[in-house]
């Protein structure tokens, strides 16, 4: 049974957080086609490049900063939300974060000592620096733990509006892409300075430098290890391609990964907020509601991921050209092999963050991403200098496959018996389906002939609404229950 953790966090609807959540990220994709295409038409290729270059650096270091503690942080302050031992835990784990954002900066100083490279990129490298301090006082861990997703969502609004009147006051020549940068880094600094005061409605936070904060360390060190593996395999291609291809080739890659994980960000909106609940669940050996979960969120991100590559492979083109203008167009091929791999980007994300993280097995987390790090970074010396950013789209595909099958072979019998697979089945054949309108409607649109932007709209237009028809008229056991609880069904 569910102790009384489970019954006052029941009384936050999940399908309500993922629809906020969506809502949030969905603006945060629509944003993205208001500045991004503004961003890459007055920086130009080479100037992008460098700023998503140095932004690749930096991530490591954001990396190190963070030290896994929002997947710690929200795992075991899910179990602990509703207990007097939970404001000690968080100020003792923000308290190792503070240690750990240090010696980031101290890493990030040797390094600049180092590399000849990075000193050749030393303003914008350190203007982006500032995301590590942003994101250790965010602490949005916090609000994920109590389910607060509304206060997220609207905070995320207020900011991309003030991102948005930002970018078009300042950014206005190539040679403003420091500012470009700045703009990006102090807009997530007003989330995290937001975070700050906002988090003081569920604890008081102190700065805790004992003993008692390092019992946290070898359990963070897990996540830790895992999130620097999937840097690394996401980060490697853009720096890799940055110094053995130079700035025009990491700004056609960048435009290719930006759509690339904002469509990802999306899909990943729908399992994410499950995160809390699942790890409540499985604190209290609920396995009924746990497996019911699972199972339902594994569904649905089946149901929605399979019709959404087909769109982005069919539509690549177009999407570049309207986000980025045509000389950007090389970046078609890229795109589209990344679309691929979105299939096994969600899925490893729904084992290792739904499954593995809640369950404890987070040491498979960490050996199947290590696995596809090593992959990524061996394969990029040799993809990139023969195929260029297309070289670096193939390995990133080839590593999110790894992940996936690596967590499948080594956890199947345990999977297994937290998941209904012939439901899963059924849904999948239900998203093939799906997938086959998509393509179908684009062909019979190309057909025709219509300009870029109309077949863009047109295909956006028609595809979901046909494939909504679909759902309802085979009366899909996800699809309909929702729509009867928004009043679109009888």
């Amino acid at each position: 049974m569910v102790g009384k953790q489970g019954c006052q966090m029941e009384n936050k609807s999940i399908s309500k957080n993922a629809i906020l959540n969506i809502l949030r990220v969905s603006v945060g994709l629509l944003f993205p086609l208001i500045t991004f295409p503004y961003a890459t038409r007055v920086l130009q290729v080479v100037n992008l490049g460098k700023v998503n270059f140095s932004n690749s650096i930096v991530s490591y270091f954001v990396l190190i900063a963070s030290l896994g503690v929002s997947s710690y942080g929200v795992r075991e302050g899910a179990r602990l939300r509703n207990d007097k031992k939970f404001g000690a835990f968080v100020s003792e784990v923000f308290s190792l974060n503070v240690v750990t954002t240090i010696a980031s900066y101290l890493l990030l100083f040797l390094a600049f000592v180092i590399s000849a490279k990075m000193r050749s990129y030393f303003v914008v490298i350190l203007i982006q620096s500032l995301s590590i301090m942003f994101t250790t006082l965010g602490i949005d861990w916090v609000n994920a733990i109590f389910e607060d997703y509304l206060y997220i969502t609207i905070r995320s609004l207020i900011v991309q509006v003030i991102s948005l009147v930002f970018l078009f006051l300042f950014v206005k020549s190539p040679s403003d892409y420091l500012l470009y940068a700045a703009m990006t880094v102090l807009s997530n600094g007003i989330i995290c300075v937001a975070n700050l005061i906002y988090c003081r409605r569920y604890v008081h936070l102190r700065i805790r430098f004992n003993s008692k904060m390092f019992t946290h360390l070898k359990p963070m060190l897990i996540f830790f290890s895992n999130n620097m593996a999937v840097t690394v395999y996401v980060s490697s291609d853009m720096t890799i391609l940055g110094w053995l291809a130079g700035d025009y080739y990491s700004g056609l890659y960048a435009v290719s990964v930006k759509i690339y994980q904002t469509i990802k960000q999306v899909l990943t909106a729908l399992y994410v907020v499950t995160i809390p609940r699942l790890a409540l669940y499985a604190g209290d050996e609920d396995t009924t509601r746990f497996k019911k979960l699972f199972t339902d969120i594994s569904n649905t991100i089946i149901l929605v991921i399979l019709p959404a590559i087909a769109g982005l492979i069919c539509l690549s083109g177009e999407i570049i050209l309207l986000i980025s203008g045509k000389s950007f167009i090389k970046a078609t091929l890229s795109l589209q092999i990344l679309s691929v791999g979105l299939l096994f980007a969600v899925a490893s994300g729904v084992i290792v963050n739904c499954f593995n993280t809640p369950m404890r097995q987070e040491k498979i987390s960490l050996h199947g991403t290590v696995l596809a790090a090593i992959l990524n970074i061996g394969l990029n010396f040799f993809f990139i200098p023969h195929f260029l950013q297309n070289g670096a789209s193939i390995t990133t595909v080839i590593a999110e496959a790894s992940t996936f099958l690596y967590c499948i072979i080594r956890e199947r019998k345990l999977i297994s018996r937290y998941i209904e697979g012939r439901s899963m089945i059924q849904q999948f054949i239900v998203g093939l389906i799906g997938a086959a309108l998509v393509i179908v409607i684009n062909t019979i649109i190309t057909w025709f002939s219509v300009g870029s932007m109309v077949h863009l709209i047109l295909t956006i237009m028609i595809s979901p609404v046909a494939y909504l028809v679909f759902l309802i008229l085979i009366k899909n056991k996800y699809v309909v229950p929702i729509l009867k609880r928004v009043g679109l069904k009888k």
